[in-house]
């Protein structure tokens, strides 16, 4: 065979080649069009069981996580419950050494006069104390009768017109603890 021969022989094969590949292309885009069809009815169903059940997952591990939540919150209320006096308990700690060498003091004291001082010191301390962990006394003396501060124990005759009404003497003193009345003042009013 020339050369001739052989370039018609392969420019006749090159067409059918062609045609060949062209006709297994179109095959190939048929078949994937029909096992797309079914692939897409099975993708959206697939896609939606997987995503429930990470939705699943999500929800379990939300719902455990909001358990450890309330469980914690619920043992730091008790801790508060339980220790949450602990910082006013501490600031007073210093004040019970002070009345201890005071007591020892006085055991052996011979001036009337040095034990009193010191235990006005010990009760101004003790009341800063308080004051400082927000503990105030209520003021009673020459304040009218007011129910949210004064409980009226008794009621005798007023001295002069003026004291009608007020509070005269004062039996027990009372205390705000953050201006919430934690005990009230016991008076004697005059009528």
């Amino acid at each position: 065979m020339t050369e001739e021969e052989i370039k018609n022989t392969q420019e006749e094969e090159q067409p059918q080649q062609e045609e060949n590949v062209v006709s297994d292309a179109v095959a190939e885009n048929e078949a994937a069009d029909t096992a797309e069809e079914p692939a897409e009815e099975k993708d959206p169903l697939e896609a939606a069981k997987a995503e429930i059940e990470e939705l699943k997952t999500q929800m379990l591990y939300k719902t455990a996580e909001f358990d450890n939540y309330r469980k914690r919150t619920l043992k730091e209320k008790a801790d508060l419950i339980l220790n949450g006096s602990e910082k006013a308990l501490t600031s007073i700690l210093p004040i019970v050494d002070d009345m201890e060498r005071a007591k020892q003091t006085m055991d052996n004291a011979t001036d009337v006069a040095a034990v009193r001082k010191g235990v006005a010191l010990i009760y101004n301390k003790f009341m800063q104390t308080l004051e400082q962990n927000g503990v105030k006394p209520i003021v009673t003396e020459g304040q009218a009768l007011d129910t949210d501060f004064h409980e009226a124990i008794a009621v005798i005759e007023a001295p002069s017109e003026e004291l009608k009404g007020k509070v005269l003497d004062c039996v027990q003193r009372g205390y705000t603890l953050n201006d919430k009345v934690i005990r009230h003042a016991k008076v004697v009013i005059g009528k």
